[in-house]
């Protein structure tokens, strides 16, 4: 399990998230 690469996904998601609000 890589938990390092699932959580740079959420990260890299959450990102395009915050900031498609800007």
């Amino acid at each position: 399990i890589s938990i390092g690469r699932k959580w740079k996904e959420i990260v890299d998601s959450n990102e395009k998230i915050f900031y498609s609000f800007h």
